[in-house]
């Protein structure tokens, strides 16, 4: 038999004995681990190398202000936090929406900024009038959008990148202009490389179901009631997640604040070093990074951390400016700019 290892949070929680879990990581998902396995009766042990729990979460309240050091946000058509959010009372009245009707969104275009069109499902149009008067595309695009609109449904036999998902229905322009800086910015790869299926489910369902990505874009527009933020976060920041998770916990996880030097598989137990501790289990979750995974594992699973390994990763860079708001003579009317490769 051998001992039980998971990339994330088990399937099942049932199925694991009753001896504390070991959890590598203190981010949202090892936090989200533990809190789950205390739902059931399970203990668990988390191991986290810094002095804090959170991961890429963090609210910092500098001079007054409250600032993200990580995400801002999160996508309110996904219902993972909000079910998370239902089962923590308390985190469920800090849901607020962003705010819409301010939602402006620019493109660096020919050295200045220039409105996306209102109304626009990420880089479909919603509606023809704003598009039809922009400055941002050329009359051909604007005729290859009006021709999309009668395509007929198709079915994909094989995955495509998004790239060519794109400019197979809407030109290079819309591609250049709006999805990659877009898409690039959110998964922080090139959208020759990015799968259409993974990134973009929802329009090849519309693709197989009306072919035209801009007629699935609208049925989907009007059939909405009431039409929900785009995004959400909680009113005290996003590090109120991490922060009731681990209070909701408590009472079943033990934190050990170390980095673990080696992981060791014995039978059907699992063996984790971290600083002068060494801890045993049946059962391992591994709630970290790929590349930190597959570090880990290269002793007891080999094959798994050579696939590990081959996950690639991208960096990011945050940078947050302040400005004390009565020297700024303009109406702040606006989410930010997308900049394509063209305009460096």
């Amino acid at each position: 038999m051998c001992g039980r290892l998971a990339i994330g949070l088990p399937n099942d929680s049932n199925s694991l004995t009753m001896e504390p879990v070991l959890i590598v990581g203190g981010g949202v998902s090892g936090l989200s681990t533990a809190y789950y396995l205390s739902q059931a009766g399970i203990s668990s042990v988390l191991f986290e190398k810094t002095k804090r729990l959170g991961g890429l979460i963090q609210t910092d309240l500098i001079q007054d202000c409250r600032l993200e050091a990580g995400p801002d946000s999160y996508l309110a058509a996904k219902p993972a936090i909000k079910e998370l959010a239902h089962d923590l009372p308390a985190l469920e009245s800090q849901i607020i929406g962003s705010n819409d009707a301010a939602r402006r969104v620019f493109v660096a275009h020919a050295g200045r900024l220039v409105p996306l069109p209102a109304g626009m499902v990420m880089m479909a149009p919603g509606r023809w009038p704003p598009i039809l008067r922009s400055d941002l595309f050329t009359a051909r695009t604007k005729t290859r959008l009006l021709q999309e609109i009668f395509r007929k449904p198709k079915q994909r036999t094989e995955d495509v990148s998004v790239g060519e998902f794109v400019e197979d229905h809407f030109g290079s322009e819309v591609l250049e202009l709006i999805a990659a800086p877009l898409l690039s910015g959110v998964y922080g790869g090139d959208t020759a490389a990015l799968s259409a299926a993974s990134v973009l489910p929802r329009f090849v369902a519309y693709e197989a179901k009306y072919g035209s990505l801009i007629r699935g874009a609208r049925r989907e527009l009007r059939q909405k009631k009431k039409r929900e933020p785009l995004f959400q976060s909680f009113r005290d920041g996003m590090q109120v997640l991490t922060d009731s998770l681990a209070r909701a916990a408590a009472g079943r996880v033990s934190v050990v604040h170390a980095e673990i030097s080696q992981i060791k598989r014995s039978g059907s137990v699992w063996q984790v070093k971290a600083g002068e501790q060494t801890l045993s289990s049946p059962d391992l979750v591994l709630a970290c990074p790929a590349h930190a995974c597959a570090r880990l594992l290269e002793g007891p699973a080999t094959p798994l951390a050579e696939e590990l390994s081959a996950i690639p990763y991208s960096s990011a860079i945050l940078v947050t400016l302040v400005y004390e708001r009565a020297a700024l003579g303009h109406p702040l009317d606006g989410f930010g700019f997308l900049v394509p490769a063209r305009e460096r």
